[in-house]
């Protein structure tokens, strides 16, 4: 059987893969292929899902960092770019208050008091860290592929992104 996605009335997309027919007869008995497909629409289709159909593996994104930025398109999944530019400078941020813990600044000091006990350079790079989300640009990116290849130099990957 092919999977079955469903908008949720949230906007996010759900995708059905039944249990292999033959483990569904285990339990119900033996059931024809339309018995099979009938169980499997009353059981995982709820009464609010929003446009559900039947597709191939195809039409589902092969990677899962900006799952729930997907939407339904039609007989697909696409990829809400907004929100998964969004996702990812978020996560850009999450690193780079990691990168700050590292040096010792696990908050915003006051800028006097930071002019008092930091270094210069430590001035530029924590300079540097912080104009990063107003100035590092993801608008180039058109997929998820190309908005994950975005990083900012100096700041560690974030860790959905290193075993894919």
């Amino acid at each position: 059987m092919k999977k079955i996605i469903y908008t949720r009335q949230d906007g996010g997309v759900i995708i059905v893969a039944a249990a292999p027919k033959e483990h569904l007869e285990r339990v119900l008995g033996p059931l024809t292929e339309e018995q099979y497909v009938a169980h499997v629409w009353n059981r995982s289709i709820p009464i609010n899902a929003i446009n559900p159909i039947e597709v191939e593996d195809s039409a589902i994104p092969p990677t899962r960092e900006f799952r729930d930025e997907w939407r339904q398109d039609g007989n697909s999944i696409v990829i809400e770019m907004n929100l998964a530019r969004e996702k990812h400078m978020n996560r850009i941020r999450e690193m780079i208050q990691k990168k700050f813990i590292e040096m010792g600044f696990p908050y915003r000091l006051n800028q006097q008091v930071e002019a008092a006990i930091v270094d210069e350079a430590t001035k530029v790079e924590l300079q540097r860290l912080r104009d990063i989300p107003q100035t590092f640009d993801l608008s180039m990116a058109t997929n998820a592929n190309e908005l994950k290849a975005l990083w900012p130099v100096g700041i560690d990957m974030h860790p959905i992104y290193r075993n894919g």
